[in-house]
């Protein structure tokens, strides 16, 4: 009796043990996971360029939101956005091109109880930056492009080439969309008819002389019906975001001629559909300029709050540097600024660092903070004299090693750690640099 007992009992240990699904590990697949991407290029990812993935759960009558994602880089080829092969996330990531190969990356679905309910992979190839595989649209290798006159222009990283490309009148606001289809442009029209007064925004194919006039919330505002600007694109070239003053705020400073505080607004390139990603007028806020991380699709934009003092005018009262995933609309404030004005943001190519401009009034320069670390601006270039303009609209090319930049009406470069400084191009007419093309 006692050893049918003891038998049992082991038999009742053994069943419990390997009926323990709590260790992740459990081959019972309750519903079946695929992964979309973005940022590939017939299956192909460019070095230091970043892809999204995203998993897509069918099948799963769970609780979708107690879910979790592990991801993994299974050749170690590519990083997340933490630097590691390996993460725990949600249903959408992002990677950056490390090492020229094979990749692939795994997703495994994971419940509350860590068990895996679905896994799959996804295999592409991470190859050199001017791999002819790689399509730039209407535009044979990287480019910079700038303004120059009321003409715009891009040029080769090595300064040859230059090249005019058509805008509708003179563009205020360039930018050409990652995978060189598309540009987009502010202009200020007069006409009070068609199109509306102000500043619009216009689109077209880098192949077709054709534009489009990205509609707005006209007549709601004041002076100007039209308050368009900084058009950036998301990494997949298939939204378009820009600043936009929400119709319902009022002008900072009536009495002096001060224009709406602005949000960033989406325009959906296929459907026409339009959105305000931000409300910040409602706190007294605002958004002045900002850009799209090229690792995570996050938008990266300086946040102004306002305040009126005793003479009327409204002034800044902080500002921060903040992050919005406009799949979510969730936002994240990363640290708050000195007071100045600041201009300009771009993230470097692997997603570590920002550069930036910002004026002091008595001093400042190209800035260059740490995304990963924490770390304090470093001043990178000290505005050169005080007597004459900043240096501005600071830009990475060449894979991130350089930075090319806006000075005294013409354009120059240094490496990214500020040294090796020297002029790119000059020439007597004032050049506006606009952005660059990887």
């Amino acid at each position: 009796m006692n050893q049918i007992r003891i038998n049992f009992i082991l038999f009742l240990f053994i069943c419990l043990w390997g009926c323990d699904t709590t260790d992740g590990v459990d081959d019972t697949v309750d519903g079946e996971v695929s992964i979309e991407t973005s940022g590939l290029i017939d299956d192909k990812l460019p070095l230091n360029k970043s892809a999204n993935f995203s998993a897509t759960l069918n099948g799963y009558e769970g609780d979708l939101a107690s879910l979790r994602y592990r991801w993994t880089l299974l050749a170690g080829r590519a990083e997340w956005p933490d630097g590691s092969n390996q993460t725990i996330g949600e249903k959408s990531i992002s990677c950056i091109g490390k090492t020229a190969g094979e990749e692939q990356v795994g997703v495994e679905v994971i419940d509350h109880s860590n068990r895996i309910i679905a896994q799959t992979s996804y295999s592409f190839t991470i190859v050199p930056a001017d791999d002819n595989a790689i399509s730039r649209g209407c535009f044979d290798q990287p480019k910079i492009f700038y303004q120059r006159g009321v003409t715009a222009y891009v040029i080769n990283y090595d300064g040859t080439n230059e090249q005019s490309f058509s805008t509708r009148g003179a563009a205020y606001f360039i930018n050409i969309s990652p995978n060189g289809e598309w540009i987009a442009w502010t202009a200020y029209d007069d006409d009070f008819n068609n199109p509306p007064l102000g500043f619009n925004l216009y689109l077209r194919r880098c192949d077709e002389i054709e534009t489009i006039l990205v509609p707005g919330f006209f007549g709601a505002i004041g002076d100007e019906d039209a308050q368009d600007s900084w058009p950036e694109f998301s990494p997949d070239s298939k939204t378009l975001y820009f600043l936009r003053p929400d119709p319902d705020s009022e002008r900072l400073t009536p009495s002096s001629g001060g224009s709406n505080p602005k949000e960033i607004a989406a325009y959906d390139m296929e459907t026409g559909e339009q959105r305000f990603l931000t409300s910040f007028y409602k706190e007294n806020g605002g958004v002045t300029t900002f850009t799209v991380h090229p690792v995570t699709g996050e938008l990266v934009f300086y946040r102004n709050f306002y305040e009126k003092g005793a003479d009327g005018i409204t002034r800044s009262r902080e500002v921060r540097l903040s992050f919005l995933d406009p799949t979510t609309g969730n936002i994240r404030d990363f640290v708050t600024l000195p007071l100045a004005q600041y201009r300009t943001i771009d993230v470097s190519p692997d997603g570590e660092d920002i550069i930036f401009t910002g004026n002091t009034g008595q001093g400042g320069g190209i800035y260059r903070m740490g995304l990963t670390d924490g770390s304090q601006p470093h001043l990178l270039l000290p505005r050169p004299d005080p007597n004459r303009s900043m240096p501005n609209y600071p830009h990475y090319y060449a894979d991130g090693s350089r930075i090319v930049y806006q000075y005294d009406g013409n354009l120059w470069t240094m490496d990214a750690n500020g040294n090796d400084v020297q002029p790119f191009l000059e020439v007597s007419q004032r050049i506006y640099l606009q952005g660059v093309l990887y």
